[in-house]
């Protein structure tokens, strides 16, 4: 019964792994909750409400993946600036809007992998500053986009997954990068690992 989560007001880590939640709405979660861990993985969610996060200010870590996720609205993080892990991995998203990951200022790790990606909006990751491991893998819908657009802004990226030929440019102008592993869009097994120094 989803609705005792909203009276759970002193617990910090709210796992709900494969079960059958379709949505979540505006008041999922009451103001003053101190939750700081949110698992969500392998439920049906293909709408969140873009108010659903505003009272989980506390937020460190959240995993929706292996859902039912298309379409985000620009807001539906803004409020989780203390985030460190988002994992949005096999979805159907198709676009990440360049006001998406804005206020994700202490984001660490971030996994896109396995959706529908036909596009990320020039500039989307400028402000994930503290970003060290991004992966953006399988998604077989991108188009081509630079790099130098894309990764604007990450200054302490260390780690990239991604497709070997999704990028027109190198990884030369980003001083951290220590390893950048590409696979082909239709692969399955991972492709090659690639060390930078």
């Amino acid at each position: 019964n989803l609705s005792l989560i909203e009276n759970l007001k002193s617990i910090e880590i709210i796992k709900i792994n494969s079960n059958k939640i379709r949505k979540l709405d505006e008041n999922f979660f009451i103001k003053g909750t101190v939750l700081t861990e949110l698992h969500l993985q392998s439920n049906l969610i293909s709408f969140i409400d873009k108010y659903t996060f505003l009272n989980t200010k506390l937020l460190l870590e959240l995993d929706l993946s292996d859902n039912l996720l298309c379409d985000l609205d620009a807001l539906t993080f803004n409020s989780l600036s203390k985030l460190e892990r988002l994992n949005l991995s096999h979805n159907l998203i198709r676009l990440i809007d360049k006001n998406l990951l804005n206020n994700l200022n202490s984001l660490i790790v971030l996994d896109l992998s396995h959706n529908k990606i036909y596009s990320i909006e020039e500039y989307s990751f400028s402000n994930l500053n503290l970003l060290e491991e991004l992966n953006i893998q399988f998604n077989s819908k991108f188009k081509r986009i630079s790099s130098n657009k894309i990764f604007f802004g990450m200054r302490m990226i260390k780690k990239i997954y991604a497709s070997l030929d999704l990028f027109r440019d190198n990884f030369e102008n980003i001083k951290n990068l220590r390893e950048a592993i590409f696979t082909r869009f239709f692969s399955t097994r991972p492709g090659l690992l690639h060390r930078l120094t």
